[in-house]
């Protein structure tokens, strides 16, 4: 294995660590707070699994559209920063009772939920379609993007 292979490698592994100790003790927090606030077993099992499920299924609809060249539907884009919105506040509750710093770390968790789709595109929205194989977009602030090579890769180019 090359030193890059293991880099990439040993990443993957970490941010799959984090992501499935930020999911236990989310999953704990908001199963707790279902709890405390009269679900009963199966409902307070299931309450954190729907929050993840939304995200999840919003990730998805946004990676697929991403992936087709076509613009993600503001439906996907509101139901993702929901389920967000969802376990941090319901993480943040579970803390509160502890004052603002168990406020704070019970929110930790909820922070790593955050799916990567669509951050590279916050800067520039520019995309190289496989179709036509022309450019189409330009990025915030007048930055335009060209080809960078395989596939649907582009690079910035200032204004």
């Amino acid at each position: 294995m090359t030193g890059d292979r293991v880099i990439r490698f040993t990443t993957a592994a970490v941010v799959c660590a984090v992501a499935a100790f930020a999911a236990v003790v989310s999953y704990s927090h908001i199963y707790g707070l279902g709890r405390d606030h009269g679900q009963d077993g199966t409902a307070a099992r299931l309450l954190p699994l729907s929050v993840d499920g939304l995200i999840l299924a919003a990730s998805l609809v946004l990676l697929h559209e991403t992936r087709n060249d076509r613009d993600a539907p503001a439906l996907a884009r509101f139901m993702l920063w929901l389920g967000i919105g969802a376990t941090i506040g319901a993480n943040i509750a579970y803390g509160a009772g502890y004052g603002l710093l168990g406020a704070l770390i019970s929110a930790w968790p909820a922070r790593h939920k955050r799916p990567p789709v669509g951050r590279p595109c916050q800067r520039c929205r520019a995309t190289w379609s496989r179709r036509s194989g022309r450019l189409r977009g330009v990025g915030r602030g007048g930055c335009a993007a060209e080809p960078a090579g395989h596939g649907r890769a582009v690079r910035l180019v200032p204004p």
